[in-house]
């Protein structure tokens, strides 16, 4: 190969490059402000100044908002729950006690740009269409199966005993978050955590 055509091959594979890592600047603060704000409060233009990029260059990697929800979303249970794929048996339980942990805290709570996508966002993701609900279809049934997984030889029920668990964690971090007085808050986390714990053993 010539040297002029190695330089265009080199151009091209950088600007890919390039793009790929736009996208995922757009996409990771697309994914933290729906989750501080929700998906209808989060503009395009309000997630380009936070990716620090232009406005007009949102189209270049997205096709529509829509695109970009789902984009986002997904990003944000890979953050959240993605450690949890491949994972089985004592590993995973000891993960799930951490993630639980975690996720039953004032500190999530308070912070849901970083958090948990179900717990932030759910009720407009039951309320979207198309690929926006299939993501967060897919993304609750992720999370419910990491805790079979972890449950399938310590209850007799997994399937049922895991959407317990996530119905539980959920709802309380949900309603956690409506609370004013941070002792309730804390009442709410500690009846919760309680309810939701991975089998010692």
């Amino acid at each position: 190969m010539c040297q002029a055509a190695k330089r265009g091959v080199g151009t091209i594979r950088k600007s890919r490059e390039d793009a790929a890592v736009s996208k995922g600047r757009i996409t990771a603060a697309a994914a933290r402000l729906m989750r501080e704000s929700g998906i209808e409060k989060t503009g395009v233009a309000e997630v380009m100044k936070a990716a620090d990029m232009t406005h007009g260059g949102f189209y270049r990697h997205f096709a529509s908002k829509d695109a970009l929800v789902a984009e986002a979303i997904r990003h944000a249970a890979d953050q959240t729950i993605g450690r949890f794929d491949g994972l089985a048996g004592e590993e995973l339980r000891a993960e799930l006690r951490g993630y639980l942990a975690t996720y039953l805290s004032t500190g999530h709570v308070a912070n849901p740009g970083i958090g948990c996508p179900i717990a932030a966002t759910a009720e407009e993701g039951a309320r979207a269409d198309g690929d926006i609900r299939k993501v967060y279809a897919e993304m609750t049934r992720r999370l419910h199966g990491a805790f079979v997984r972890a449950l399938e030889d310590r209850v007799g029920d997994p399937e049922g005993e895991a959407w317990r668990m996530v119905a539980t964690i959920v709802g309380a971090v949900t309603v956690a978050r409506t609370l004013d007085d941070l002792d309730a808050v804390r009442v709410v986390l500690k009846s919760a955590a309680s309810a939701a714990r991975i089998p010692e053993g």
